[in-house]
């Protein structure tokens, strides 16, 4: 019989994170495979490091130079807050409790590089035991001291070093080494809740409190098509299922891998072309499954059946697409409108406005925005300028609408009173 824990939604997770880390206690968070479990660990410890005035370091991503540097006590130490994943699954206990070597007559424990670094005073870390319920009876055992005491063998943690774990769930197919109740006993244990569509296309998975899935480099945004299908379809953004008859599915982790490969489809194939159009249904297939692949190709084939040129030329038509009901048609154009401006106003190469002063940005802001303002539900309306906003970036979006008087007088009537108004609220989806 499975047992039960606490279930936190990931808002709830970030606020008890930093909490947890005040008081040196041990949090595991449980949940499904690709709901962001490694990436809310990863990015609080991001923000930590941020509030602390020091540079966030990736140990895997260090340099061998570096780490030895870290180990042996440079002026680094003080200068940094390490993130450490360790996935446990493919550790022996050796990996965290080191091993002893001869000197003389007697031999000395010898820690694994991180643990050198971590208890040195000064050090600043979040050590992260990922999949630690996929890990052996023997390593979990060695987990025990460094979880409850903050220590490895004879060597403490430092005072700043955080000490965070997550692991699977066996409903989700995992194979699961259950916990001993004293090691349950030394961690606080939530479940993590599957983001909602909304909540992921509003939260980052490098920096959630920061931004949206949007940036204005396109090698870092989730592009508008994913946006607009997920707000379209949000029943399909995890389609996991034990007995599923497809060997692949729907994710956060899925989805994130195929925006990242939409983004850079255009350096490879010709944008429109045939190949290209045909090349990205069999990529969504191989990330999210062909049930899946084949609702999102019906979805890009709306948005590139709207006529955008006439729709800015005459931004009222949007009224005949609203008042027929047709929510798809409405995502796909509100997708087709934020990449259009994504793709007219913003440089590829550098993420910055084209043009003089904006100039360009607001040449395709403009008549964007227009469209927006004919909008009467008060949901399509901040979704679409929401869209928008977020797809150029907060910080550029506002500079554009303030920075040309013109411009902002133009808009501003309809457009000015949405911008102060809370842009997550729900909007409609298709059934």
């Amino acid at each position: 019989m499975a047992q039960s824990c606490l279930t936190v939604v990931i808002d709830d997770l970030y606020k008890m994170l930093p909490l947890w880390r005040s008081v040196k206690q041990t949090p595991l968070v449980l949940g499904s495979m690709g709901i962001g479990k490694s990436e809310t660990m990863k990015s609080e410890s991001r923000l930590y490091s941020k509030s602390i005035g020091r540079r966030f370091v990736e140990w895997n991503r260090t340099s061998i130079k570096d780490k030895e540097a870290l180990a042996i006590g440079s002026d680094l130490v003080k200068e940094v807050h390490v993130y450490c994943d360790l996935r446990t699954s493919q550790l022996e206990p050796s990996d965290l409790i080191g091993l002893p070597v001869p000197t003389g007559q007697r031999t000395v424990w010898s820690p694994p590089d991180f643990f050198a670094y971590a208890s040195q005073e000064g050090a600043s870390a979040t050590l992260f035991l990922d999949e630690i319920n996929l890990g052996t009876r023997s390593v979990q055992n060695a987990c025990y001291q460094l979880i409850l005491d903050r220590q490895i063998g004879a060597i403490s943690l430092a005072d700043d070093v955080h000490v965070v774990a997550a692991g699977n769930r066996a409903e989700d197919g995992a194979y699961v080494t259950p916990f001993a109740d004293p090691l349950i006993s030394r961690m606080r244990i939530v479940e993590l809740a599957k983001p909602s569509a909304d909540d992921w296309v509003n939260h980052n998975g490098d920096e959630p409190r920061i931004g949206g899935w949007f940036s204005p480099h396109p090698n870092s945004s989730i592009n508008g098509l994913i946006t607009g299908f997920l707000k379209a379809y949000p029943q399909m953004i995890h389609t996991h299922k034990k007995d599923r008859s497809e060997m692949m599915f729907a994710d956060h982790r899925a989805w994130s891998s195929l925006s990242k490969l939409l983004s850079n489809l255009d350096t490879f194939i010709p944008k429109g072309s045939n190949s290209a159009l045909s090349l990205i249904h069999k990529l969504a297939s191989a990330e999210v499954g062909a049930a899946v692949a084949l609702t999102l190709e019906g979805f890009r084939n709306t948005m590139i059946s709207v006529d955008l040129d006439e729709l800015f030329a005459h931004p009222e038509k949007i009224c005949e697409y609203e008042n027929k009901g047709n929510i798809d048609i409405l995502y796909a154009t509100f997708a087709g409108i934020a990449t259009r401006v994504r793709d007219e106003g913003i440089d590829k190469t550098s993420g910055k406005p084209k043009g003089k002063d904006m100039a360009g940005l607001q040449k395709i802001l403009t008549p964007a925005l227009e469209v927006a303002s004919f909008l009467k539900t008060k949901e399509y309306k901040i979704f679409c300028t929401r869209m928008v906003r977020d797809i150029v970036s907060s910080q550029i979006f506002n500079a554009a609408c303030v920075s040309n008087e013109t411009f902002r007088n133009k808009i501003a009537r309809d457009i000015g009173n949405i911008l102060q108004c809370d842009f997550s609220l729900d909007a409609p989806s298709v059934k």
